[in-house]
């Protein structure tokens, strides 16, 4: 009796586990194509991208903040992170931008939204 319990119990977590993976997996790539067809949209080639990592964080969900993060490197900025959040009802935005220094200004973005 005892070793049902167990088993039942980790086939829960597990399947838990199984679950929450494959809907970050999707989500990311979902979440990715937005930004991509946004900044498509926008002008931008995929020439103009570096990098693009969407990131996921529970935390930020329960603390009420956006649960995505969409991280843009453009090639001629690689010294600057572009963040941009998506949601299903608004669609896709930039959201802040990090990397330089204390001297940096807003002007100095080359890809900063206005």
């Amino acid at each position: 009796m005892k070793k049902k319990v167990i088993v039942s119990f980790l086939s829960v977590v597990l399947s838990i586990a199984i679950g929450f993976a494959v809907y970050v997996f999707n989500g990311s790539r979902v979440r990715e194509n937005h930004v991509i067809d946004y900044l498509q949209s926008k002008g931008y080639s995929d020439s103009q991208i570096e990098s693009i990592k969407v990131e996921y964080s529970l935390i930020n969900g329960i603390m009420g903040y956006q649960t995505w993060l969409i991280n843009v490197v453009f090639v001629d900025e690689p010294g600057f992170i572009y963040t941009y959040l998506y949601d299903s009802r608004t669609g896709v935005s930039q959201g802040s931008v990090a990397g330089g220094d204390i001297n940096t200004q807003k002007e100095d973005f080359k890809h900063i939204e206005r």
